[in-house]
């Protein structure tokens, strides 16, 4: 992708010559409607294999992102989490494992990419972040805590 925008100069100063969206990632899996977290690491370990000048990486990853109501294609690839004992309405329950599900994917995809800096020779960072808490109201209500975003609940 060629820089547009602010990217014209901001991309090239910061030495950002090529960014590979998803559907330039080649043979990428999907998890749900998103590209999986697994293809974006094997993308990041190809690159971390790249012997040639220091690089820096930045990925963004879709796959652990909303909305968890709908069927996102995992049925039947769940691994429940112990979420029985919080007797939750079935639908919000399963909201909660569709989430749990793929925060276990996100926090593969993380060991991968450690793994992979660890198998290089050269010194590596990672920084590992989510941009906010997930959407899940629903969820925040029956469990009867305030959303993370949002402060207390009012009584």
């Amino acid at each position: 992708m060629t820089p547009s925008g602010a990217g014209t100069r901001a991309l090239p100063a910061a030495r950002i010559r090529h960014i590979p969206f998803s559907y330039r990632l080649s043979g990428c899996t999907y998890d749900g409607p998103y590209v999986s977290d697994q293809a974006v690491c094997r993308k990041i370990r190809v690159l971390l294999g790249d012997r040639g000048k220091p690089r820096f990486i930045f990925a963004v990853t879709m796959e652990n992102h909303g909305p968890w109501s709908f069927d996102r294609g995992q049925a039947g690839t769940l691994q429940p989490a112990d979420t029985h004992s919080l007797h939750l309405p079935e639908q919000i329950d399963l909201q909660l494992q569709r989430y749990l599900y793929h925060a276990r994917n996100a926090a593969a995809m993380a060991d991968c990419i450690i793994e992979g800096l660890e198998s290089t020779e050269r010194p590596g960072v990672l920084l590992f972040l989510g941009d906010h808490a997930p959407a899940m109201p629903a969820v925040f209500a029956a469990l009867g805590v305030s959303h993370p975003c949002r402060g207390p609940r009012a009584s």
